[in-house]
């Protein structure tokens, strides 16, 4: 989880082994759904999801505070208003309370 934090989200093999014999490969998501808590494994999501987008290059992604749906939003844009299905919530990009003036 502290790995998450950081904005690992390349789990590797512990198995250190001597010589030749270290373990180099890494978890497949399937094994990570099999073995993390559920909070752990939408932690570990949402820190690939971030990874992502900054390889990406999206560098304007906004959060909902209500349902987490992402999206790029312009840097001119101060209220985020998310456009997800049942959502619609709104709230300022930057503290993700209520929108309020002056930004």
């Amino acid at each position: 989880e502290q790995l998450f934090g950081l904005q690992k989200t390349t789990l590797r093999c512990m198995h250190q082994g001597t010589g030749n014999d270290a373990c180099f490969g890494e978890f497949s998501y399937r094994e990570l759904e099999r073995s993390l808590p559920k909070k752990v494994l939408q932690k570990y999501n949402e820190a690939s999801f971030d990874a992502a987008m900054k390889a990406a290059g999206l560098n304007n992604v906004a959060k909902c505070p209500k349902c987490q749906f992402q999206a790029e939003l312009p840097e001119s844009e101060m209220i985020f208003r998310c456009p997800a299905a049942g959502c619609h919530f709104e709230s300022c990009r930057y503290c993700g309370e209520e929108p309020h003036m002056p930004l």
